[in-house]
């Protein structure tokens, strides 16, 4: 027995619509539970040293000191204070103690305007005023350099 076309196309579609009607008949389901998410930890950031002018001389104004603010979070923190110390370098006979060089303010000191270190990035900083000088430096305290370590502070922005 031998189906016409007609006939093929009839069972065609009785077939598809018996297969949309179980499509249709697929039961619906939904879930309730917990999702979590997680806060990053908060990286320290990393202060370096940088060249700057040389400004000191004695009996001359207080210098500047130059930095350079490395921040690893994926978030840009502002600074807001910096806190000083301990002085190191010099040169030859001209150490970095008093007479030959000196903090020249007292810190904490607050970075005006605050330094914005972007996410992932760096930025550079200075702070002025800080080292000093006195008249009784040595002779060989031509072209030393002085470092002067510091620690920032800031929040993220």
């Amino acid at each position: 027995m031998k189906l016409s076309k007609r006939a093929f196309v009839v069972l065609g579609v009785i077939f598809a619509l018996v297969l949309g009607g179980v499509a249709v008949a697929a039961w619906l389901t939904s879930g309730t539970g917990p999702a979590q998410g997680q806060a990053v930890t908060a990286q320290n950031l990393t202060v370096t040293a940088r060249s700057g002018p040389a400004d000191l001389y004695p009996g001359g104004p207080a210098g500047a000191v130059y930095f350079t603010v490395s921040n690893p979070n994926p978030y840009p923190v502002t600074l807001t204070g910096v806190t000083y110390g301990a002085i190191s370098g010099g040169a030859g006979g001209c150490t970095a103690t008093a007479p030959n060089i000196v903090l020249a303010a007292t810190p904490p000191a607050t970075i005006t305007p605050s330094l914005v270190v972007p996410a992932s990035g760096s930025s550079d900083g200075s702070l002025a005023g800080v080292l000093s000088m006195p008249t009784t430096a040595a002779n060989e305290c031509q072209g030393a350099t002085f470092l002067v370590q510091i620690t920032v502070t800031g929040a993220s922005s």
